[in-house]
Order: structure tokens, then sequence, then C-alpha cells
């Protein structure tokens, strides 16, 4: 069996310069190897996520059940936070604050802190005996959880800058990360 010796252009690999022949693999091998690559690497080089600067508002593992799904237009649906799931009752404050609301909303209790910077924090469904203008201190019980929101115990947190919902993990500290892929592996999909 012969082998074809021809060379291909050279490839760089940060500053390194390699001689591809026609033994160097290409299509489809290439594209894996350079995903299995990117995920190796990726947890090696990848920075943590940043450190929550909430505290985690419900007790037992943090884990999120549903994530935080932007509306395509402002009354359109869509899931305007994350729901949290819970091994217990109690509710903390995630930040300091005073209470904007607290009451029931439909059929559900809800309880609205405003930050420091304006931001509004809602948390359903809860019951509190707190009151519109009292203050809250970050990691301080406020509320018992009430079911019905999901099929297991869990806190819905919405959180509001200026007049738009966005996802609150970034506060909660558990950011999701974008995995770029090279060229190749989307052209197999």
């Amino acid at each position: 069996m012969a082998v074809s010796t021809t060379l291909r252009p050279p490839l760089l690999i940060g500053n390194v310069e390699l001689q591809q022949s026609s033994l160097w693999p290409t299509g489809k091998t290439q594209a894996m190897i350079h995903l299995l690559l990117a995920a190796l690497l990726g947890g090696v080089l990848m920075p943590p996520a940043p450190p929550a600067v909430w505290e985690w508002p419900t007790q037992g593992p943090h884990r999120i059940l549903r994530d935080f799904q932007a509306p395509a237009t402002p009354w359109g649906a869509g899931h305007r936070g994350l729901d949290l799931q819970a091994t217990g009752p109690t509710v903390v404050a995630p930040l300091g604050g005073v209470v904007s609301f607290s009451g029931d909303v439909v059929d559900r209790g809800v309880l609205t802190i405003t930050g420091p910077g304006g931001e509004r924090v809602s948390l359903e469904p809860v019951k509190s005996a707190l009151q519109t203008g009292d203050w809250v201190h970050s990691g301080e019980p406020i509320a018992e959880l009430e079911g019905g929101h999901c099929p297991q115990l869990c806190l819905h947190v919405g959180l509001r800058v200026g007049d738009s919902y966005r996802s609150p993990r970034r506060e909660l500290g558990v950011n999701l990360r974008a995995v770029l892929l090279p060229w190749e592996i989307q052209a197999l999909g």
C-alpha cells in the first residue's frame, strides 16, 4: 500500500508550526479531535463562575429546576425567573433591601424586595409576615414556602432591573458558559 507524502500548508497551533502530511487526520476525524480537545481543555482552562453576590434563598442543594426563558415580546409567554429546588420551607433574603410588595397575586403569595440598586427580586409562592416598607438583611429568614408552583417544593425567583426581567443566575453565582465549537463540528450536524 503506497502512502502519499504530498504536503499541505503548515498548520499553526499557537506559535508552533506543524507540517501536515497526508497522514494528518482530515474531515470528520479532525473535527472529532477538535471537539475532544475543546471538551478536555474547556474544563481545565475555563475560569470558574464568578462568586455569588446574593445568598442562596432556599435550603438544600443549589439546584435550578427550571431556567429563565425570556419572552419573545414584552407581554408574551415566558418564564421570567428561576425555579430553585428547596428541601425545607424556610426562605432567606437573597439580598438586603426594602419590601416593596407582600401579598397575594392571583392564587399565590409573593414577596418583592427592592435592592440598593433599584433591582426588584420577587419570590413566590411564599407566606410572609413582612409588610411593605419593612427592611430585610441578606440571609435573614423572611418567608415560608408554599406548594403549588412546581411538582416538588421549589421557590420561583424573579429579577427585574429597570423595566426588564432577566435571569438572576449571575447574582446567585451559577452562570451558564458558552462553548464555541470549530466550524467543522457545526458542519457535521
